[in-house]
């Protein structure tokens, strides 16, 4: 009787184990975890050309899958789950600061996107105006009354934003302003193609926001149209 249960308590154990095979693939998704957190680890570095935030910020956020994926494959271990996890997370853990200044400047980013766009469907008041950051002193400004034109004004805002590919420059010299005013709030945009940030007031919204150089072309015809002096470089 009791090698009965004995040879039952061996096949319950043999079929609890999971396979080599299963073993062999779940060594082989840690070591990718950990690779996986190098590349991010080391890609920080690179931040400074222009196409890499976004895309770090993208491979940074998978990395929260591979304790999921980890935690429910076949093959797992306590041993082969905690050792891939733990050097994943050391490994992130001093760069998360810089991971959380990256949601914050996409959700800024898109929340402002998202107000201008539902400005393009509404009646408001557009002042734009011309600046010369040197003097400190506003160089004329204009009241944009026809609808075609604030849309055109806004739209090219909102494009210019969307285009930036997450650089800018390490200043802040405004030379165009937005004043909207949508009779229950006003919103401010101070601009800085040059430095290729914005920061807008009235949206709820703490940091710049970056946009492209693309729109700046508008801005100024509108200017000259309305016979406001174009700001200087």
């Amino acid at each position: 009787m009791a090698a009965k249960l004995s040879g039952r308590s061996g096949n319950l154990i043999r079929m609890t184990s999971p396979p080599n095979s299963a073993r062999r693939v779940y060594r082989l998704l840690g070591f990718f975890a950990v690779l996986h957190s190098a590349a991010i680890y080391s890609l920080l570095f690179g931040l400074r050309f222009s196409f890499l935030p976004r895309l770090w910020l993208a491979l940074a956020t998978l990395l929260f899958l591979w304790p999921l994926i980890l935690a429910l494959h076949p093959g797992r271990s306590m041993f082969g789950f905690l050792t891939p996890v733990s050097i994943v997370i050391g490994l992130f853990i001093p760069r998360a600061w810089h991971y959380k200044a990256l949601v914050l400047e996409e959700y800024n980013t898109t929340r402002v996107i998202v107000s201008l766009s539902k400005m393009l469907h509404s009646s408001h008041r557009v002042t734009l105006s011309s600046l010369d950051p040197e003097r400190g002193v506003g160089l004329g400004e204009t009241e944009i009354t026809d609808p075609a034109e604030q849309k055109a004004l806004l739209s090219a805002l909102i494009e210019g934003i969307k285009k930036n590919d997450g650089s800018a420059f390490a200043c802040f010299i405004p030379r165009h302003s937005l004043h909207i005013d949508e009779g229950t709030r006003s919103v401010d945009l101070l601009i800085c193609f040059e430095c290729e940030k914005i920061l807008p007031e009235g949206l709820n919204v703490d940091y710049t926001v970056l946009v492209s150089r693309a729109p700046e072309p508008v801005f100024d015809a509108a200017l000259k149209r309305h016979g406001v002096p174009k700001p200087q470089h």
